[in-house]
Order: C-alpha cells, then sequence, then structure tokens
C-alpha cells in the first residue's frame, strides 16, 4: 500500500480536516491530528472494554480465581436484598442501588456540612460571578413558576425581619438622608451618583443581626455596594473595600 503524506483526512475523534506527517502504525484505518485526540481514542476504547458485560464478567472471574475468593450471600446495604458480591469490598447489589446510596449519602453529608457548603458555594460564586448569573437566569428561565416561588418566599421573609425589628423611620426620614449624602453612596470608596431609581436604602447593621430600623442604622447604597455588602457588618464590609476584596 503506497502512503501519501499529503493526503488529507478527518481526525478519528473531533473530525477536523488534516494532513498526517507519517503513516499510522496501524495502516490507514484510523489517524487522530494530534496527542490529545489520540489519547481521548484510547480512553474511549478502554471505556468501551470495560463497559462490555462479557469483559466484565472475564475480569471478576479471573480475579477471583487469583485471589481464591468464594462470594457467599450478604444483604444490600440500601435495598437489603440478598446478593453474592463479585469482590469482597461491593456492598451493593446493582448500579440502581449503588446511585441511590451514592445520591443519600451526599443528601446527608449536605445535610450535616451546611456551613462548609455555604462557604464553597460563596467562594465560586466570588470566582466566576458572571458564570453564576448566567446559570441562575438560565435556570429561572427553564423554571418560572419555581423561580416566582422562591422570589416571593425570600420577599416575605424580608418582610417578616422588618416587622418585626424595633424602631420605625418615615418617608421625611429617608429625604433626610438623602440630603445629608448629597445623593452619593454612603460607601467612602465608591461614592457614585445615585438616582431616586438606582438608590437602595441599607441597614448599617443588618436586620439579621439584630439591627433596627430607626432613622439612624439607614443609609443609601448603590446596587452594586448594596449587593456586595449584602448582611454584613458596616466595618466588615469597609475593611473588606479597602483591600479592594469584594466579599
Amino acid at each position: 500500500m503506497n502512503f501519501t503524506h499529503n493526503r488529507e483526512r478527518n481526525c478519528g475523534i473531533c473530525r477536523k480536516r488534516f494532513t498526517p506527517k507519517t503513516p499510522a502504525a496501524n495502516g490507514l484505518k484510523t489517524v487522530y491530528c494530534s496527542r490529545p485526540c489520540r489519547d481521548e481514542a484510547h480512553r474511549e476504547r478502554a471505556r468501551a472494554f470495560r463497559r462490555d458485560p462479557a469483559n466484565k464478567a472475564r475480569r471478576n472471574s479471573e480475579w477471583r480465581a487469583l485471589h481464591g475468593y468464594k462470594p457467599e450471600p450478604r444483604p444490600c446495604e440500601v435495598c437489603g436484598k440478598l446478593f453474592k458480591p463479585a469482590k469482597p469490598q461491593f456492598k451493593r447489589c446493582s448500579a440502581a442501588c449503588t446511585k441511590r446510596g451514592d445520591l443519600d449519602r451526599a443528601a446527608e453529608w449536605h445535610k450535616n456540612n451546611r456551613e462548609a457548603r455555604l462557604a464553597h458555594a460563596r467562594a465560586y460564586y466570588h470566582r466566576n460571578p458572571e458564570k453564576v448569573r448566567a446559570s441562575s437566569n438560565r435556570w429561572a428561565a427553564a423554571n418560572p413558576e419555581r423561580a416566582l416561588a422562591i422570589g416571593r418566599a425570600n420577599a416575605r421573609r424580608r418582610r417578616m425581619l422588618v416587622e418585626n425589628a424595633p424602631g420605625s423611620h418615615t418617608a421625611a426620614d429617608l429625604d433626610r438622608i438623602w440630603l445629608e449624602q448629597r445623593g452619593l453612596c454612603a460607601n467612602p470608596y465608591c461614592e457614585r451618583k445615585l438616582t431616586y431609581r438606582t438608590r437602595r436604602v441599607d441597614h448599617i447593621k443588618p436586620l439579621s443581626k439584630r439591627g433596627s430600623n430607626n432613622p439612624s442604622n439607614l443609609q443609601f447604597l448603590c446596587a452594586p455596594c448594596n449587593l456586595r455588602k449584602a448582611a454584613k457588618l458596616w466595618p466588615v464590609f469597609l475593611a473588606a473595600q479597602k483591600t479592594g476584596a469584594h466579599p
């Protein structure tokens, strides 16, 4: 068989057109444009080999013969049904029970490690804010009723905090604060010009931390600063702003 170096062909993985530099080791049946494509082809062949039930049964029988293992019936830790494990470390009788057990274990971990999970989620959000917002928008568009229910629940929780918080204020108090701030964001590292549409009323000491609704605990922030501050104490927020970190 004559090999022509300049004959273009499609890569067996990415289907990109390329010109091979050397003949393929196994003839001209499969040629890959790069080492990553070749490695991916090898991994795909290995996955196909492992998925084949005949190969799996043969590997298990060879392992049992090599180690002298004789399976004895034991109850599945998920469904309780008796089964003979192919290897002594197997504790679940089927792939369905394995998946169910993994989901139960993940749910239990989430329940017992709420603070660690929230800290990880916050750290991921601060590293990838645009990606998280885009994902949230896609989920809200795909689940409008669920998103509306969550929004209403958050609004009710916010109203409950406001109603139960001590103190009160009037519209005149807000106008006075607005004039004292000269229409600027209260964050000294921002001082963005605000309008009636862009200003946000912020509690200097958050309601979730036993803050009050008195005028002395109110200020105006721009929307980005209000979102970044969230339920943080004002000194903590300012310290983060000073160092350039945006928690």
